[in-house]
């Protein structure tokens, strides 16, 4: 009588080890991230290997947890020694470039950037002829770069920066932190900035600056802005990111900001007044106001309360069950306050929160 011994079938175990142990060499330095680049380029592989675990996989066990064992150790011997081999990822290199524009007659200018992906900072720009100094630090081989300055008195820049590397899926995300546009810009000449970006973590420092408008998105990604003193409208989106305002004394609001998912976070000084309408698909609203500022806040929230000082009167809507609140509250000096300010919010599921400082 013979025994017919059936082995366990360890092709999905196997595998996923596998993948543990590629992650775990991963941060221990054995295996460079540039190696996942061709790894990606041998991905057919595992549509053989899955072919034949479906062929045999049930009758002959043995044959695929050969093929399971030998495809993690060709992987990982792959992962280790390609390096060595003479394999590079071609948007390894990074450059780094600088561009400017003179002053010259300008009386006022426009810059329309537009990003794919990479940190932006905008910053003011002391103790120069130039109207603008960008400083660009991109991978050569999977970014697209351009600079361009026209006009006299009113100028226009454009700063384009285009990821074209469509080969690797992951090409992006091996470099999108060290990709950097830096821009200095000039001050006492009235600037309108037109920003889009991809995802990046942009960040407008404006203290110094003379702005006529602000009009900024980014499509998964973070924008932190200061802006100064003044009287001009702010217009910033996201889709998916956090969105942190500071506003200098003494401003004219005239300010519009959504998030589709995500949180704004919003902080206002002393002698603002003007007008804030905030929008969130699903994060949270803070808004932060000086205790002097006369405000009236209206608005509703789908899923998620509203969360006011104590001695704010409730003049329009009611009270109703459940998680979703609505109707117009005043602050008990909006009457006689001098710098009265107005908020209008949307939150879709979460929460709206105003605290005086």
């Amino acid at each position: 009588m013979s025994e017919n011994r059936q082995f366990p079938n360890l092709f999905w175990p196997v595998l996923l080890i596998g993948i543990g142990i590629l992650l775990f060499l991963s941060n221990l330095g054995y295996i460079e991230t540039v190696s996942f680049y061709h790894l990606w380029r041998l991905w057919p592989l595992l549509l053989v290997a899955l072919g034949i675990h479906i062929m045999f996989g049930r009758r002959l066990t043995w044959v695929s947890n050969l093929i399971s064992l030998g495809l993690v150790a060709l992987v990982i011997g792959f992962l280790i020694f390609a390096p060595s081999l003479g394999f590079s990822t071609p948007s390894g290199e990074l450059v780094s470039e600088q561009y400017s524009a003179e002053l010259g007659n300008a009386t006022s200018a426009d810059f329309d950037i537009d990003l794919d992906r990479g940190n932006l900072n905008i910053y003011l720009l002391e103790d120069s002829q130039n109207l603008t100094q960008v400083d660009v630090t991109y991978a050569e081989d999977s970014d697209e770069f351009s600079f361009s300055a026209h006009g006299e008195t009113n100028k226009t820049i454009d700063i384009n920066l285009d990821h074209i590397d469509i080969d690797f899926m992951f090409g992006g995300w091996i470099e999108s932190q060290s990709v950097t546009v830096d821009i200095g810009i000039a001050p006492n000449i009235p600037i309108t900035l037109n920003i889009d970006t991809g995802s990046s973590s942009t960040k407008l420092d404006l203290t110094g600056i003379e702005i006529d408008k602000v009009d900024a998105d980014t499509g998964s990604g973070t924008i932190n802005l200061i802006a100064p003193s003044g009287d001009y409208p702010i217009d910033l989106g996201a889709g998916s990111g956090t969105l942190t305002i500071q506003l200098a004394p003494n401003t004219t609001v005239d300010l519009e900001a959504g998030v589709g998912s995500g949180t704004i976070k919003l902080t206002l000084a002393e002698g603002v007044s003007g007008k804030v309408d905030l929008e969130s698909g699903s994060g949270t609203i803070t808004v932060r106001v000086p205790d002097d500022v006369g405000v009236e806040v209206s608005g509703t929230t789908g899923s998620g309360g509203v969360h006011l000082p104590g001695d704010y009167v409730r003049t329009r809507g009611q009270d109703v069950p459940g998680p979703s609140d609505s109707g117009t509250w005043e602050s008990p000096n909006f009457d006689t306050a001098t710098d009265k300010l107005y908020i209008r919010f949307g939150v879709g599921s979460g929460s709206f929160r105003l605290q005086e400082e």
